[in-house]
């Protein structure tokens, strides 16, 4: 049932007007837009549940510096239970997912080269 936010908008069309807007700044301001912004973390989260799943793979969605977005998808349980319950454990895979999504100009322009040396 829609929210009445008191200006007779649900929460669905603010989400949008959110989304709207965010995509519509100024490229200067890009990094001012989060995630949450644009996605609704639940169907990501759903899509990411799926991805995973059918690949066969573990898929997490993280912020820049590797702390979580969405929870982990197909994990296999010693490094969901074990590695990520500890807190050296949990900072060291931060650390890696951070490192993991950094942003490459070398792979973006596709010359094939790895991404780590």
């Amino acid at each position: 049932m829609p929210s009445d936010l008191g200006n007779g908008i649900d929460g669905t069309e603010e989400a949008l007007q959110k989304q709207i807007l965010a995509l519509t700044q100024p490229f200067n301001k890009s990094d001012e837009i989060t995630f949450e912004e644009l996605f609704n973390l639940e169907d990501i989260q759903k899509l990411q549940d799926e991805f995973a799943s059918a690949a066969g793979i573990a898929s997490i969605i993280t912020h820049n510096d590797g702390t979580p977005i969405t929870s982990p998808s197909n994990f296999c349980r010693l490094y969901n239970d074990v590695i990520r319950k500890t807190e050296k454990g949990k900072l060291n895979c931060f650390k890696s997912d951070a490192h993991l999504g950094r942003y490459n100009p070398v792979r973006a322009a596709g010359s094939g080269t790895p991404a780590h040396r």
